[in-house]
């Protein structure tokens, strides 16, 4: 059962992350690197990492881990749950603050995970603004709508030039004339992009349909 975290975030199902860590794997990983770099910018409990780390394809690989979230109990049982899970060539730093604020000079080989999903009324006076400036820095000057448009906006800054990016995302990302902006930007900043859609909700307790978004270069 999936369970709804009070900051807008939702526990992504385990069937889920095992497909995008699988399919990153088979389709996206190079295969002659000897180290990875990733970011879950809201890691919630660190679902999709365990999956990841727990491959043999990569036991041979140095991987390097930075877990971003707002809340500092969640952080500290994922960084402890992937650290549980690999005792060899990893190493993982957790960092406890709002990714809209989060400041790194790293770039990713692969930025994962299921953005919160929190609207413009939920949100601080001070993330509406981070959020804004984010947005703009992009070319995009609309209001904010949701979160997650600016999570993935910051994302595509952070990613290396040959990274990818596989997040699971509202549908309305596909639709929505709020969303078309970073539709745009999407198209021009990747050269492959897959999208999954579900016959079914996959949050229970919840109405939002979500696609699965796989892009890179």
């Amino acid at each position: 059962m999936n369970h709804a975290k009070l900051n807008g975030v939702y526990y992504t199902p385990s069937e889920i992350t095992s497909f995008c860590c699988s399919h990153y794997l088979k389709y996206y990983h190079n295969r002659n690197s000897k180290k990875i770099k990733i970011l879950e910018p809201s890691c919630g409990n660190g679902e999709f990492l365990i999956d990841i780390v727990k491959y043999k394809e990569l036991k041979d690989i140095k991987i390097i881990i930075d877990l971003v979230d707002i809340d500092k109990s969640e952080l500290k049982l994922a960084q402890k749950r992937v650290l549980k899970n690999r005792n060899n060539k990893i190493k993982s730093e957790a960092i406890n603050t709002d990714f809209l604020f989060f400041e790194t000079d790293n770039k990713y080989d692969l930025i994962t995970g299921n953005p919160p999903y929190i609207g413009k009324r939920h949100l601080s006076k001070e993330q509406i603004e981070q959020a804004k400036a984010i947005q703009k820095e992009n070319g995009n000057s609309r209001e904010i709508k949701n979160i997650w448009t600016a999570f993935i906006y910051k994302q595509l800054s952070l990613l290396k030039k040959s990274g990818t990016l596989c997040q699971v995302l509202p549908i309305e990302l596909l639709h929505v004339d709020h969303t078309k902006h970073l539709r745009d930007l999407l198209l021009a900043f990747f050269d492959r992009i897959e999208i999954f859609t579900f016959k079914e909700i996959v949050f229970e307790n919840t109405l939002q349909d979500v696609v699965i978004l796989f892009a890179s270069n």
